[in-house]
């Protein structure tokens, strides 16, 4: 770097010679190129080419102001070297959460949002996002006018109503985070799995077959892990008022869902309708392989009836 600064300094005259040289536009042309190529391959070395890839398509204020937020936070700049897929979705939310959007342990919240618009055309560009006055932040549809959801602290979210075929559900839950829909609830763990999910039965809304969704259940079939034949097995099934969305959703055989799955829900159909209480507890276990796999393979459902608990261990084989 010093030589090529050297030799600019030399061809505009500007070092102790008595006399100025004549000023050669082609060498001062060679010379900022250097320069410019040097620092590029410097911005390589820092940001890695996947990074400085994806900062290449901003607007070029964001660009800039990326870089330069990138050279005074260490972890944004982590954050980002590992999910630079994720600089285009950055570059849409910090219009509404600027502040938010600087925090990496805020980011890694979404990171795995979109992985189902290829095929449920859904995206976090698909919401408004705003800042209450509370310190929450709230979901809008596109056009900011229905309020879809809550994110509260702790990766708390609750979504509003009980529209269970709300738009905001068909993103790919959000890691480490529990929903809230109409009462029940649902656990993911750092992969944005389901994993665990609990609720009083009846729900305080509703009955929902109305809106089962078919589209959303095919989507089942992309899943990493799901194998030909699989249903889209409610968690808890959506006739006792819960989503149809992916939250509520895993690639289930279909003689399981229709099977002993099918057969216990009937059970807490007829107990709720004879008047009783129905408490239900639900643990998802995936397998070690393949890596992040969206597919489980037991499934444990701890149910109690006005007192009386029933404890099932549901095989989801092959």
């Amino acid at each position: 770097m010093k030589k090529y600064i050297i030799l600019l300094l030399c061809l505009l005259g500007l070092t102790c010679c008595k006399k100025s040289p004549k000023v050669d536009g082609k060498k001062i042309k060679s010379a900022v190129t250097a320069v410019t190529s040097n620092s590029k391959k410097v911005a390589e070395k820092e940001l890695g080419k996947p990074l400085e890839k994806a900062i290449s398509v901003l607007s070029k204020e964001s660009r800039g102001y990326l870089l330069k937020v990138l050279g005074d936070n260490p972890k944004l700049l982590a954050f980002f070297k590992e999910h630079p897929e994720f600089v285009r979705t950055w570059e849409y939310m910090r219009k509404y959460l600027p502040e938010d959007c600087l925090n990496p342990e805020f980011l890694k919240m979404f990171i795995y949002a979109n992985k189902y618009a290829s095929y449920s055309g859904n995206k976090l560009e698909n919401f408004v996002f705003k800042k209450s006055k509370d310190g929450l932040i709230e979901v809008f549809d596109k056009e900011g006018k229905h309020l879809l959801a809550t994110i509260k602290p702790g990766r708390v979210i609750e979504v509003v109503g009980n529209d269970v075929n709300n738009w905001f559900l068909q993103l790919k839950p959000f890691p480490n985070s529990k929903y809230i829909i109409n009462g029940a609830e649902y656990m993911t763990d750092d992969a944005g799995r389901i994993v665990a999910s609990k609720a009083k039965l009846p729900l305080p809304v509703g009955n929902g077959t109305q809106f089962r969704d078919g589209n959303v259940q095919k989507q089942m079939g992309k899943l990493k892990g799901s194998l030909q034949g699989d249903d889209a097995g409610h968690i808890i099934g959506n006739q006792f008022g819960v989503s149809s969305n992916m939250v509520n959703l895993v690639p289930m055989k279909g003689n399981v869902n229709k099977g002993v799955y099918k057969q216990m829900e009937n059970e807490w159909r007829r107990a709720i309708d004879l008047g009783k209480k129905v408490d239900v507890e639900i643990k998802i276990k995936y397998p070690h392989q393949p890596k992040n796999c969206e597919r489980p393979d037991w499934i444990e459902v701890i149910y109690d009836i006005d007192g009386q608990k029933v404890t099932k261990l549901i095989k989801n084989a092959a």
